[in-house]
C-alpha cells in the first residue's frame, strides 16, 4: 500500500468577466419563460390597480413569482393586511436562505459587495445553473452573478411590459 500523498488543493475561487459572461450566456435558455412569467405578473398587477412603478419595484425587491402572486391574491378583496402578506412572502422566499448557504463556498472567497450583489439577484433558475457549474468544478463565482442577472432583468422587464400591455388593452376597451 502506497502512502497517500498530499491532497490536491481545491482550485482557487475567482470572480472574472469571463465567468460573468459564461453565467449570463448559460441562463439564456430560461429568458423566454422568465420574461413571459414576468409579463403575466405585470398583467395581474395592473388588474389589481398597482401602478407601473409599484409592479416593477415589487418584481425587483420581492423577485419571486410565487410570492408576488400570493401578495396579489391577498389583496384581491381590496383589503391590505400587511403582516399576513409580509409573513407569506418571508415563508415563500425562505428557500433563498438555503440557496445562499449552498453557494456560500463560492461567495465566501470574494469581496462582500460582489457576494451581496450575487445574492440579491439570485433566483431559482440561476441557483440551479450555478450549483451545476460548481459541482462540475467551476470556481469562477462571477458565474453566479451572471446567470442571476440574466434571469432578473427579463423578470423586471417582463413585469413592465405586461403592465404596459394590460394598460393599453384597458384603454382600448374603454375607448370603444
Amino acid at each position: 500500500m502506497m502512502p497517500a500523498g498530499p491532497a490536491a488543493a481545491p482550485p482557487a475561487v475567482t470572480f472574472t468577466r469571463v465567468g460573468l459572461r459564461r453565467g449570463f450566456l448559460a441562463a439564456q435558455g430560461m429568458v423566454p419563460g422568465v420574461l413571459l412569467y414576468g409579463m403575466v405578473f405585470g398583467v395581474f398587477a395592473t388588474d389589481r390597480n398597482l401602478s407601473l412603478l409599484q409592479a416593477v419595484l415589487m418584481s425587483a425587491f420581492i423577485y419571486s413569482g410565487t410570492a408576488q402572486m400570493a401578495v396579489l391574491q391577498g389583496t384581491a378583496d381590496g383589503s391590505l393586511l400587511i403582516l399576513p402578506l409580509v409573513i407569506s412572502v418571508l415563508v415563500i422566499n425562505a428557500r433563498y436562505v438555503l440557496y445562499s448557504a449552498a453557494v456560500q463556498p463560492w461567495l465566501v472567497a470574494v469581496r462582500r459587495p460582489r457576494a451581496l450583489a450575487s445574492l440579491f439577484f439570485l433566483g431559482d433558475g440561476s441557483w440551479a445553473l450555478s450549483m451545476r457549474e460548481y459541482t462540475s468544478g467551476g470556481r469562477d463565482a462571477a458565474y453566479v452573478l451572471g446567470s442571476s442577472v440574466a434571469c432578473f432583468a427579463p423578470w423586471v422587464l417582463g413585469t413592465a411590459l405586461g403592465h404596459w400591455l394590460a394598460s393599453v388593452a384597458a384603454e382600448g376597451a374603454t375607448s370603444n
